[in-house]
């Protein structure tokens, strides 16, 4: 679990994340070279967490100073990384998915413990016990059945963790929102135009038979 909420696996989801909008970006007709990725992808825990802090105390920006410290060690890739991005891009997934991480290790431990549990109650199902109630001699029960009751506890809690699980939801967002900001806001996703590009949250020019939802797509596979 503290590998999970490390610094070391926030910033590298970070570059993941970058590496699937680069990716995607590519697919759509973005001129991002396949060097470029491979620099990337060779990078992605090659965290340099002084040089990070060093740009922070200068941009006061933790996004762009991680974003200054990849470029440090991605120079082919430095005018792409984040490009057309926000910082909720990186920011709001990263923290979806480190909770989707802790999640599967809580429920892989609850599996691990119920197994255990339920051999114990079958095997203890017959051993005669006296079972209490408000720290008072109640009546007679088993050890196994007494077991049953903790199993059914933490079937609630699994169900739980489980429901959970299904409501984790990536953040892309279009157009000033999420993943990508208007050319208005700095960044011009679209270079010559021939690209996408956003204006008031609708899609001027896209490439034929791309939309919103196929980037979305894109990159939820990218993140699989």
């Amino acid at each position: 679990m503290a590998t999970i909420w490390s610094a070391q696996k926030k910033h590298s989801t970070w570059r993941r994340l970058w590496i699937a909008l680069a990716e995607c970006q590519q697919k759509l007709g973005l001129n991002i070279t396949d060097a470029q990725l491979t620099e990337m992808r060779a990078n992605i825990d090659n965290v340099d967490f002084d040089a990070a802090n060093r740009y922070e105390r200068e941009l006061r920006h933790d996004v762009m100073a991680h974003v200054h410290a990849y470029g440090d060690v991605a120079p082919l890739a430095r005018p792409i990384i984040h490009l057309g991005a926000t910082s909720c891009y990186v920011g709001d997934n990263t923290d979806m998915l480190i909770l989707r991480d802790a999640l599967l290790l809580v429920q892989g431990k609850l599996v691990t413990v119920l197994r255990a549990l339920s051999a114990f109650a079958k095997a203890h199902k017959a051993l005669p016990t006296l079972a209490f109630t408000h720290f008072q001699p109640a009546q007679p029960t088993t050890v196994g059945k007494r077991t049953t009751l903790y199993l059914q506890d933490l079937l609630m809690d699994l169900d739980y963790v489980e429901h959970l699980e299904q409501q984790i939801k990536a953040r892309i967002e279009i157009a000033g929102k999420g993943l990508f900001r208007p050319p208005t806001a700095g960044v011009d996703v679209h270079g010559d135009n021939s690209m996408l590009a956003f204006e008031g949250g609708v899609v001027r020019k896209p490439l034929p038979g791309s939309n919103e939802k196929e980037v979305f797509e894109s990159i939820r596979q990218s993140l699989t």
